[in-house]
């Protein structure tokens, strides 16, 4: 316990350390790693703790270029009541004592001066041989009970939560987000869970950090300097999910409610459009050490431009993967990362501007550190 606190606090004064401001759409290039961000459904997918500390610096080639870093868990909240499932055990039918005594000694032909010798001898040989076949029933027996999907197909409650920091320039925005997702089985191995989550945003503008050409003539300076962008609000995020081991698809929908929200408008509160999300991967088994993974994210709002991000990962012994991404109207790049210690896990993506943007905007770098605590299934394949 000692440790897991250790573990939060060094979050909170990483992400508290650096300057809190930002852009309110943020573009991250591994999505996969705070899907409950995107969609409330995903929270607690998985049957253990997932951490998640990012760092990214989009367009490093020009001042004041966007920044952004958060803190992201994500885990199953502890059952109220939970069944003592008797735990099988496999106990060997073999008496090796019993199985010697059947053994007789030889006649007076064969003569011995010590068959007490000999009778252990006997009993010996005799439990080698029923060890070996005590082993092949205890493997036997592991494999029968051994459930056949990584993820346990029983109604769960999850929870996760984020807060993230991102700035561009003079603009800043801190942003908070608890989700809750309930997940129930609609097969012996398919789950669709239905998710939640609130968003408290709180938006500022920094006089010192803007440079215009004539602060008393430039009204819209005037406006943002006074206060006119500092705001809090809230917003409700709803959003289905099915998954399997191998695929799973949802439908999220960001800002559908909160502060300031006017009935029947395509912008949802205070003049910010209501955001769809469709999330989808599947998992192909390419050889035993081998995993494909084709995914997408495709957002799309009423009246901007829709942005789709697509992604291909290949795993080797779900321990290392390598990625290809890419982002319309924006960029292109790649990804890899790795497990180590059976825990940890360190990720980085690269991004370069597509042709239609200024070269001189740089490329874009991304870190992600994670952290699994009370690991149950393996943390395939969700959180890759």
């Amino acid at each position: 316990m000692k440790s897991l606190y250790k573990i939060l606090f060094f979050c909170v004064w990483l992400l508290v350390s650096f300057h809190a401001s930002g852009q309110i759409a943020l573009p991250l290039t591994q999505y996969t790693e705070v899907l409950p961000l995107f969609n409330p459904a995903f929270s607690g997918i998985e049957d253990h703790t997932d951490i998640r500390i990012g760092l990214r610096r989009q367009w490093s080639g020009i001042n004041n270029s966007p920044f952004a870093n958060y803190v992201h868990v994500s885990g199953m909240l502890p059952e109220i009541k939970r069944k003592k499932k008797r735990r099988v055990r496999y106990r060997s039918p073999y008496d090796v004592d019993k199985m010697t005594d059947m053994v007789k000694l030889p006649g007076n032909a064969l003569r011995m001066s010590n068959p007490n010798l000999y009778r252990k001898l006997v009993r010996d040989s005799i439990q080698r041989a029923v060890r070996k076949l005590d082993r092949k029933a205890r493997i036997k027996l592991r494999r029968q009970l051994q459930p056949q999907t990584s993820i346990r197909i029983r109604p769960k409650h999850g929870y996760s939560a984020t807060l993230l920091n991102d700035e561009q320039g003079a603009f800043s925005n801190l942003t908070a987000n608890l989700g809750y997702a309930y997940h129930m089985p609609v097969s012996d191995k398919m789950i669709l869970s239905i998710g939640v989550s609130a968003t408290f945003n709180s938006a500022e503008f920094d006089r010192n950090r803007a440079r215009v050409s004539n602060e008393a003539d430039d009204p819209l300076y005037q406006l943002y300097a006074n206060g006119g962008l500092n705001r809090f609000s809230y917003y409700i995020n709803p959003g289905v999910s099915l998954y399997s081991d191998n695929f799973y698809v949802s439908y999220g929908i960001n800002r559908i409610m909160g502060s300031g929200l006017g009935s029947g408008q395509v912008f949802g509160i205070d003049g910010v459009e209501t955001q769809h999300n469709l999330i989808a991967a599947t998992f192909i088994d390419l050889a035993p050490d081998f995993k494909l993974s084709p995914g997408i994210l495709f957002s799309y709002k009423v009246l901007s431009p829709a942005t789709l991000y697509a992604n291909t990962k290949l795993f080797y012994k779900e321990k290392i993967w390598l990625a290809l991404n890419y982002r319309n109207r924006d960029a292109v790049g790649g990804a890899f990362g790795f497990y180590f210690s059976d825990k940890y896990k360190l990720s980085y993506a690269y991004d370069v501007p597509v042709a239609k943007l200024n070269n001189s905007f740089g490329s874009t770098h991304e870190f992600v550190f994670g952290i699994l605590l009370k690991k149950g299934a393996a943390p395939k394949p969700f959180n890759f």
